[in-house]
């Protein structure tokens, strides 16, 4: 399957986010609330992404993030077990749109759109090398 052919799926993953590197931490007073921060949903999000495409890329390609666009509407405790949807677009060969939305208990807690840029490896190191 070619990633254009991607288009159009629709994935749902159930998690449960337990990573402490996931809890809101700005001040004590908001930790002690043992919520998720709105960086770790993008980081849920950015793994369930990249779980869709893994299977598709060759070892010469890459699928960068370039663009995520995330609203945390609600309040997430810690450990809840939460429901990712998300449905795949592909508006040119070399780019793919996950956009979808995270509840917890039927209840929406974000909704969400992420880019993937598939980038070949070779490239992208001559293009490091010749910035450097």
């Amino acid at each position: 399957m070619k990633l254009g052919e991607l288009a159009g799926m629709t994935r749902s993953f159930e998690i449960s986010i337990n990573d402490s590197s996931m809890r809101w931490a700005e001040t004590p007073a908001g930790e002690s609330l043992d919520l998720v921060s709105t960086s770790g949903l993008l980081r849920v999000i950015h793994e369930c992404s990249f779980s869709v495409l893994e299977d598709y890329l060759s070892h010469e390609m890459l699928a960068v993030v370039v663009r995520t666009e995330i609203t945390h509407v609600a309040p997430l405790k810690m450990g809840e077990g939460v429901t990712v949807e998300m449905e795949v677009q592909c508006p040119r060969d070399d780019v793919l749109v996950f956009m979808g939305k995270i509840a917890c208990r039927g209840k929406q807690k974000a909704f969400f759109s992420t880019e993937r840029r598939i980038v070949n490896v070779e490239q992208l190191g001559r293009k490091l090398s010749e910035e450097n």
